[in-house]
Formats: structure tokens, sequence, C-alpha cells
């Protein structure tokens, strides 16, 4: 219940539907509506609301939610127009946007951006 162990579609539903409460019973509520979910639609558009509703880091408390925004925001770019290695860096800010955050963590970002860079290019991801 701290941490983990929720499917990408669960986070959805919790982002969506449910606050961070640390309740079994809202955990449970959430599977729930996750398998729902899961039977409903495809994998790719779970995936997609995924990424737009996702937070992908903060500055000065204002959050950013959805990788379009979060493409403007570090890059100046839309999401089509950022480079590999940035598309690497945004992957990158997905399993912790605060621990990896670039401005003040870029050392911690860039090892991270590099790891998952060159795993997607063995990958013949880009």
């Amino acid at each position: 219940l701290e941490q983990g162990g929720s499917t990408l579609t669960q986070q959805i539903v919790k982002n969506l539907f449910y606050t961070n409460e640390k309740k079994f019973s809202r955990k449970i509520k959430e599977m729930i509506i996750a398998v729902y979910l899961e039977s409903r639609f495809e994998k790719d558009v779970i995936l997609q609301s995924y990424f737009n509703e996702v937070i992908w880091g903060g500055k000065q408390g204002i959050k950013i939610k959805g990788l379009y925004a979060a493409s403007l925001f570090y890059f100046n770019k839309k999401p089509n127009e950022v480079s590999p290695y940035e598309a690497a860096i945004l992957i990158s800010l997905l399993k912790g946007p605060n621990f990896y955050n670039p401005i003040g963590k870029s050392e911690r970002l860039r090892g991270r951006a590099n790891l998952v860079f060159e795993k997607l290019v063995r990958m013949n991801l880009f």
C-alpha cells in the first residue's frame, strides 16, 4: 500500500477518481475499475491516457501534467518534435519527477536518461 504494485491503469484510476489516501478499500476499488477499463480499452489507449494524466514534475508549486505540457516545459517543443535523447529524458522523469528533477538534480537525471536511451537504442526503438 505504501508504494509500487500499481499498474498504469490503476494509477490512471487513482489520479482521475481517487486521492492518495492509503486505505486497502481504495486499492480494491482501484483494481476493480482498472480491470473494467482494461477489458474495454486497448493497451495503447490506456498508455496514451496515462501519458496525458501523469505528473511530469513541477516548478514553484505548479505541476506539469501530461506529455504535451512536459514536452513544452522542458524542451519548448511539441512531443512529435523532441529528439530521441529528449524522449529518453522525458521517460526518465516518469520514474520520479522530483527525484530526477532537472533543476538541481541534472546529473542524476543525465545518468538515468543515458541508461534509458541506451536501452531504447539496443531495442531498436529509435
